[in-house]
């Protein structure tokens, strides 16, 4: 996750200064609760960022501390699932890596599973990848947080693809970032940034816009309008 400071450290150069890994000690207490080795991505994650994240989260916990409560609450945890993240909303629908659907770098399924739920038959896949979510989380979080304007574009999925919308962006100055995968791919122009969110096996995407001010995003919104609505009827909503 040493690839995350760096992205973030192009919009807030502090920011390495305020992330803190997990001691390995709990890191090996961990692992020896599961009785097994987490898998790389889970494993670089919480020894660079495991004590703090460094920007906010909201109701996602990714504290060691409570990433290792989890493991009391099912007993034992089915082999295929790791702890990554508590929910300290009131739905507590907390945080696991589904290692049965794997990338090819090792990666997993980010999904949520509340306390008497099922666990391997109810939980709700959420992110593709633990890299997928962390960094469109800080993209938004910590790029975000400098545009003011947000605007959330909808579409079904056989109305548009990944690739059709990103050739789309290009052609409106974005660059694509490709930190992430295309089911959750980022842009960066400068007076705007945007981010593609998908959720497993779902067949909606959507583009979530963040903009300096309301004209540049009007601008944006008008000439996607144009392509995937006035002119094909692909456009379905904006909120």
């Amino acid at each position: 996750m040493k690839s995350l400071i760096e992205f973030i450290d192009k919009y807030v150069h502090s920011y390495s200064r305020t992330v803190k890994g997990a001691p390995q000690k709990y890191i090996i207490e961990l692992e020896t609760i599961l009785g097994r080795a987490l898998p790389k991505p889970l494993y670089d994650f919480l020894s660079t960022m495991g004590t703090k994240v460094g920007f906010d989260t909201s109701y996602m916990d990714f504290h060691i501390k409570s990433v290792l409560s989890l493991t009391s609450r099912w007993e034992p945890i089915p082999a295929r699932f790791f702890p990554l993240a508590k929910d300290s909303s009131p739905v507590s629908y907390d945080y696991y890596l589904d290692m049965e659907t794997q990338t090819e770098d090792g990666d997993a399924l980010v999904v949520r599973i509340s306390e008497g739920m099922e666990m391997l038959t109810e939980q709700l896949p959420i992110w593709w990848s633990l890299r997928d979510m962390i960094f469109s989380i800080a993209f938004e979080r910590v790029r975000g947080a400098l545009l003011p304007e947000k605007k959330t574009i909808l579409w079904v999925e056989e109305q548009i693809s990944h690739t059709q919308l990103t050739s789309s962006m290009q052609n409106l100055g974005f660059e694509v970032l490709n930190v992430t995968s295309p089911k959750a791919q980022l842009y960066e122009r400068g007076d705007c940034a945007a981010c593609i969110y998908q959720a497993p096996f779902e067949d909606s995407l959507s583009l979530n816009i963040s903009a300096k001010n309301s004209n540049i995003m009007s601008d944006i919104i008008g000439k996607l309008t144009d392509e995937y609505s006035l002119n094909s009827g692909k456009f379905k909503n904006i909120f």
